[in-house]
């Protein structure tokens, strides 16, 4: 397992080193985003789970997470606010199962970019993709994920590195398993750092 999250808060001395970051990665829309080096790197079979938790009001579409199969195309990635699935406050996955899988949600009750933390997890197997929001099971498909991350980069906040989009708002735990979570593991993952807001503040 890979996990990403801004670990400064730490210093000087390494004294919070067993708690929860109470700090998130914030990303000002502009001009941030991280590189995460190459995407056959990061994922390597054909089963994984990616998470990530995220808080913005913004409303263009964003790739919270982005896993390649080329420069222009998508191995496995976390989006949110497609207009050309569900639109703004929606959350979604894409997976390369020749061709591309798009799983999908919105819940008008509880929108992506409410200003609150969320949760956005997809699993994908040989046999299934699912994708998960706070920790329930919103949107599933019985298809193949056929892994052909390239050596073009993933990223944090950006599709790729010739995109404009940046994204608007902030970042954690962003964590990567070589396995899938079970729809228990997911409701563990998602509520295992307790009240986000709590433990965040921010």
């Amino acid at each position: 397992m890979a996990e990403f999250y801004n670990d400064q808060w730490r210093l000087p001395n390494n004294e919070n080193k067993d708690k929860s970051s109470n700090y998130s990665m914030s990303f000002d829309g502009s001009s941030q985003y991280i590189d995460l080096g190459p995407s056959n790197s990061i994922i390597t079979g054909n089963t994984v789970s990616v998470s990530i938790w995220f808080k913005t009001t913004a409303t263009a579409r964003y790739y919270l997470f982005q896993n390649k199969r080329s420069s222009i195309s998508t191995n496995i990635s976390l989006e949110i606010n497609n207009p050309s699935t569900l639109g703004s406050g929606s959350v979604g996955a894409v997976v390369w199962s020749n061709p591309h899988r798009f799983l999908q949600y919105r819940d008008n009750s509880n929108l992506c970019n409410n200003g609150n933390w969320h949760n956005l997890v997809v699993t994908a197997t040989a046999s299934k993709l699912t994708l998960y929001y706070d920790g329930e099971k919103v949107d599933e498909f019985t298809d193949s994920f056929v892994n052909e991350s390239s050596s073009d980069s993933s990223f944090i906040g950006l599709f790729s590195s010739t995109s404009t989009v940046y994204f608007n708002g902030k970042l954690d735990h962003l964590s990567i398993f070589d396995y899938a979570l079970s729809d228990g593991g997911v409701s563990v993952n998602q509520t295992a750092g307790g009240q986000i807001s709590d433990l965040y503040g921010n």
